[in-house]
């Protein structure tokens, strides 16, 4: 037990300003099956990039003490008002960053021993190499997309990525890998560990087959590799065993709650994260954001888009509230919109990302994809979110992409760093280019399209330790 809980304990590497020494190795197949069961791999990823999004709105008006912009966190200030350079002053850590590569640091010991321990059935190490990899894939896809530029063919080769970690060997020295070089150590990754993962997992805390094709599925789309993200997409939707919808038009918002908050006409709560039949593989991030951020006017009218009349969606309706809200306490705040969902969203991997992977890739494949098709996997969606939901119709693939796009964004709202991934990678495409407007009582702040300030700044431990570390200007 000595062992893993110094495993576990310890950062990867002196990127982190912590070079930890005389760390043995497990000796046996049980030891590394509770590594990978160990409850800090759980946690994973972040929210605070919302701040930087179209999603949030921040105030010094009328709203709750707590709630003001003067209340906030510096690094949610300085993300909410765009400020170039540093997010994080000298001396706060990046949580992200470190808690990303201890992790990775953890899989890598699973990857690089298990497969050559005494015991163990061969099927079972092999089990546990790829899951070691496949979550060491999506520690590697989440770093890469927040402190590098968006991939673009034309320049991956040379763009700074983040440093590629394979070895438990904490004395080597690193050097800063290109976005190119970090991607295909994704995708060799996926690649390979998805066929050996099992059909269905201990619990939704493993990947399976069908999560670890979902994550490709995801890495393809997000490189415009739209037909190969497809061909994953469906390979993960035909091994898919356990991953379904929960059909919100069942529930309704008990006031004076906030966890459990959910509940259906027999009083039973919205499942929490590890029992949630949606969650393909869980990972849960710092907080759920639930009664303790604003949303834009620019997120709640994606909600009555393409809306049927008379038809209620429930998303809006369940975790929203206008004007106040009681959840924990009697709260208002006029003219605005607090979100109050308090279910913990899953930042892992997702049967709804599935979906959407699904609809998006048939909307954009332009030699095998059907704008029916992608409406079809949206209704599968909505169907289960709008209470008088009618089929959706499109009247070509670029109608059909604007209604998956809207229908992504309704989905995943404050879903960790998802909806600020995806600004990054559309406004790359000149008719999905967005400014992103801040008004903080008056006052405006502008984020341009692509502009460098959406990379987030390297942490200061790291640059102080390697002082030569290339970087992007923000």
């Amino acid at each position: 037990m000595t062992i893993l809980v110094a495993l576990l304990s310890t950062s990867c590497s002196d990127f982190l300003g912590n070079k930890p020494k005389g760390i043995a190795i497990p000796r046996y197949y049980e030891d590394y099956a509770l590594l990978l069961n160990g409850m800090d791999l759980g946690y994973y990823g972040e929210n605070y990039m919302n701040y930087i999004t179209d999603d949030v709105v921040m105030s010094d008006g009328d709203v709750p003490p707590g709630l003001k912009f003067t209340a906030a966190g510096e690094y949610e200030k300085n993300l909410y008002i765009f400020k170039e350079g540093e997010i994080f002053s000298q001396g706060m850590n990046d949580g992200f960053w470190s808690n990303s590569y201890s992790q990775i640091y953890v899989y890598n010991v699973v990857a690089n021993n298990i497969l050559d321990v005494p015991d163990g059935v061969e099927s079972k190490k092999q089990a546990a190499w790829a899951e070691a990899v496949t979550c060491r894939a999506l520690c590697y896809f989440h770093l890469v997309n927040t402190y590098a530029k968006h991939y673009d063919k034309n320049t991956a080769a040379t763009d700074y990525g983040v440093p590629i970690i394979v070895s438990e060997d904490v004395s080597k020295s690193y050097v800063m890998n290109t976005v190119a070089e970090v991607y295909k150590l994704i995708l060799d990754d996926l690649e390979k560990a998805a066929p050996m993962l099992p059909d269905v997992a201990n619990n939704l805390y493993h990947p399976t087959k069908a999560a670890a094709y979902t994550l490709l599925a995801r890495v393809h789309m997000f490189m415009g590799n739209y037909g190969d993200a497809l061909k994953a997409a469906e390979n993960a939707r035909s091994l898919n065993r356990t991953g379904k919808l929960i059909d919100l038009k069942l529930y309704t918002a008990e006031e004076g709650m906030s966890s459990g908050r959910l509940v259906d006409a027999d009083g039973n709560m919205y499942p929490f994260r590890g029992e949630n039949p949606e969650d393909l593989m869980v990972r849960l991030g710092p907080n759920d954001f639930g009664s303790s951020i604003f949303v834009s006017d620019d997120l709640m009218a994606v909600y009555d888009t393409d809306l049927p009349a008379g038809a209620i969606d429930k998303r809006k309706e369940l975790f929203y509230a206008k004007d106040r809200a009681n959840t924990y306490q009697e709260m208002s705040f006029p003219g605005k919109t607090m979100y109050v969902a308090h279910i913990n969203p899953n930042y892992g991997i997702s049967y709804q990302e599935l979906l959407l992977i699904l609809a998006e890739c048939e909307a954009r494949s332009s030699e095998s994809g059907s704008a029916e098709r992608a409406m079809a996997y949206l209704d599968e969606l909505r169907d289960m979110r709008i209470v008088g939901n009618t089929p959706l119709t499109a009247s070509d693939n670029k109608d059909a992409l604007k209604k998956v796009l809207d229908e992504r964004r309704r989905e995943t709202a404050m879903w960790g760093q998802t909806r600020y991934f995806d600004l990054r990678r559309l406004n790359t495409e000149p008719e999905f280019a967005k400014t992103v407007e801040h008004d903080l009582d008056g006052t405006k702040y502008s984020l341009p399209a692509n502009d460098p300030r959406y990379i987030m700044p390297l942490p200061h431990n790291v640059r102080e330790f390697n002082p030569d570390i290339p970087q992007y200007e923000r």
